[in-house]
């Protein structure tokens, strides 16, 4: 009984891993990606960014992995929880400035949640661990004071956006700091 519980989370964990999608791009990913067709429903949205080093400098080709819900708030259809089917998701590599745009929709909340809209991002490069953060909306009823405060400094899990609409897109320019 005791080797059966020493093995059970082994098995957990090796589940978990396995059933999770890659988070590095391939080596010629582009440096623009489009993760929602334009059938997609969802008010449109532009998050630019660029990948910068401690010292401010540029990281060119950093893998980045995007995913998001739906704007209904699910990740995969009849399932608002389900991280590791998110239909909506792509990859790409950052350009010679470090620079990438995602185009996409707004994502919707979870339902019967308080949690904010977020798209998540997972940022590696060589020399530097995985930069994990999610992208969140000034204008998103549900952002709390307490959010908007941790989102202010320099290590916190959240990026907060202001959209500016530009011809009925959002759009959120970010900058994204690497340790190295």
């Amino acid at each position: 009984m005791r080797k059966i519980l020493l093995v059970l989370p082994a098995l957990l964990l090796a589940a978990t891993a396995e059933a999770q999608r890659p988070r590095v791009a391939p080596a010629n990913a582009s440096a623009t990606l489009s993760i929602a067709a334009p059938t997609e429903p969802g008010a449109r949205l532009r998050i630019s960014g660029r990948v910068v080093d401690q010292t401010g400098k540029a990281v060119a080709g950093a893998s980045v992995f995007v995913f998001q819900t739906d704007a209904r708030g699910y990740y995969a259809p009849g399932n608002a929880r389900a991280e590791n089917e998110a239909r909506i998701h792509g990859y790409l590599r950052t350009g010679p400035n470090g620079e990438f745009t995602v185009a996409t929709i707004r994502p919707g909340h979870y339902p019967n949640s308080t949690l904010v809209q977020h798209v998540h991002f997972f940022v590696n490069t060589t020399g530097a661990p995985e930069k994990v953060f999610e992208v969140i909306f000034t204008d998103d009823p549900k952002l709390t004071a307490q959010i908007r405060n941790d989102s202010r400094r320099p290590e916190s899990f959240y990026t907060l956006c202001a959209p500016d609409k530009r011809n009925d897109i959002d759009h959120c320019e970010l900058t994204v700091r690497i340790a190295r």
